[in-house]
């Protein structure tokens, strides 16, 4: 029909037209075509970067120890003391694998252009040359050759890891206890005796400028060893000095003198750069190598000449007593003081008496010279009382006697003084307008903080409690077994 006829061409018609697209997709299109044909910066900045896996994340930051082997091309060895001398250590890495070690690639990067690489790489070729001379049964021509061994210098890396004198101070008790180790040490194996020497030579110096600038502050005699300690610069420094006993230095198998060596190394160009500035800075104190210039008339034992017997002729308590402005002499009779470890010592002249070691020690502790009946020779010496311990809570009872005499030596002292005598200082203002009742501070002296706190600050607050009554049970317990001891001593 005519109706129906109209409707299908209307169909095609329409059909056949194309759809017509809208504004959006013409401006996509046309900025993707732009973008491809643009430039990479331009590119770069509106995608960003593609990011290739082992880049970011975990695999960007840390890498393990065979990779930095096989791309440093090092042995295990050289890398280790290449680690110690630079300051690097492995990291401890959450994500990693349990039976690998990381390190950070930062650290390794520096690593990568440290001078030492190339000394290390020449006296490996050094090294196969002697053995070359030694396989050709050419003993004498490998020790020629051997005296030709490359050197190098640890100069830099002082200069890089502690940029200020400060930081070489406060690693400065390592460096005094390793030295002081080896020096008394024998020399076999590793450790040789020129090895020795200069542990030796650093160590005099040490001794010399402590003992002459006067900068000691505690001592102490442990099973170890004498502990020292002296403040210089506002720094603390603690180091340990063997006993000097006879003794079998531990094998090979027991200690890793490997890397020992390798910690002396950089200890030993560290003392040396820290001695330096410390002489050129006190230089006015050093007149010539046996006077000094520095007064040691405000020291312990300035006024007083000690001799020492044959047994306790020990170098750390000559030091000691150097360091306390005594004077040293080799005749008993122009001494005052007659220091020995025997139970029936030898006669001395009348008006020199005749002490412990242990009397210096516990005199240059307090600061005042103890009485001496205490430190006699053949009687049974008191406790030896550590400086380096906090006594502020628990105070044992000879460091409460030796607290009453010093307080006894005091008054003693301000009464023949032309000071005025103690008095309680007069309250003040507030104190009179509001006075504190010994009930009020009975009942609870922090009721008032409390109520201002916020809960977590009264959280805190009762831990802080918690670990004071805890530590207040634990002197009791120590007073009641002191207590025990001293009453079944008596019985």
């Amino acid at each position: 029909s005519p109706v129906r006829q109209d409707l299908v061409g209307a169909m095609t018609k329409g059909g056949g037209k194309k759809k017509k697209k809208s504004s959006s997709a013409k401006g996509a299109l046309s900025g993707t075509k732009s973008l491809s044909k643009a430039s990479s910066k331009k590119r770069l900045s509106r995608l960003g970067k593609i990011q290739k896996p082992g880049e970011t994340g975990f695999g960007g930051s840390y890498i393990t120890r065979s990779v930095i082997l096989r791309r440093l091309q090092i042995t295990l060895k050289d890398f280790r003391r290449l680690c110690i001398l630079k300051g690097i250590y492995p990291r401890d890495v959450a994500h990693g694998k349990s039976n690998q070690t990381y390190y950070h690639i930062k650290d390794i990067q520096s690593l990568a252009h440290e001078p030492l690489l190339v000394k290390f790489r020449e006296f490996k070729t050094f090294m196969r040359k002697v053995r070359h001379f030694v396989g050709r049964g050419d003993i004498q021509g490998a020790r020629r050759k051997y005296d030709q061994v490359p050197t190098y210098l640890l100069n830099h890396l002082i200069k890089e890891r502690y940029p200020k004198f400060n930081d070489a101070l406060n690693d400065l008790d390592d460096a005094l206890s390793m030295l002081f180790l080896f020096a008394a040490l024998p020399a076999q194996g590793r450790v040789s005796a020129d090895r020795i020497a200069k542990c030796e030579e650093l160590c005099q110096r040490w001794n010399s400028y402590v003992s002459t600038v006067g900068v000691l502050t505690k001592a102490f005699i442990s099973i170890k060893g004498i502990y020292f300690q002296a403040c210089i610069r506002g720094i603390d420094i603690t180091w340990l000095v063997p006993h000097q006993f006879a003794h079998d230095p531990p094998s090979n198998r027991q200690v890793d003198y490997r890397v020992m060596l390798t910690f002396l190394e950089l200890y030993e160009t560290l003392t040396k750069f820290v001695l330096f500035k410390l002489y050129r800075d006190d230089a006015e104190k050093f007149v010539n190598p046996s006077q000094t210039a520095y007064s040691n008339d405000d020291r312990i034992f300035s006024h007083l000449r000690f001799a020492l017997s044959r047994e306790t002729k020990y170098s750390w308590l000559e030091f000691l007593l150097k360091s306390a402005g005594a004077q040293l002499v080799d005749d008993p009779s122009k001494a005052t003081h007659f220091v020995t470890d025997r139970a029936n010592p030898q006669p001395v002249p009348n008006g020199v008496e005749q002490i412990q070691p242990q009397w210096i020690v516990d005199s240059f502790n307090n600061k005042r010279c103890l009485p001496i009946y205490r430190y006699a020779p053949g009687t049974v010496l008191p406790p030896h009382l550590s400086p380096f311990v906090d006594s502020s809570d628990y105070k044992p009872a000879y460091q409460e006697e030796l607290n009453a005499q010093t307080s006894a030596y005091s008054k003693f002292k301000q009464l023949n003084s032309d000071a005025t005598p103690l008095s309680a200082p007069a309250p003040t203002a507030a104190q009179q307008s509001f006075p504190v009742t010994a009930k009020d501070v009975q009942d609870d002296p922090n009721a008032l903080a409390k109520i201002m706190m916020s809960n977590k600050a009264k959280r805190l607050h009762g831990r802080m409690m918690h670990g004071i009554a805890r530590k207040r049970d634990a002197i009791a317990r120590l007073k009641a077994r002191r207590a025990r001891l001293e009453g079944g001593a008596s019985s």
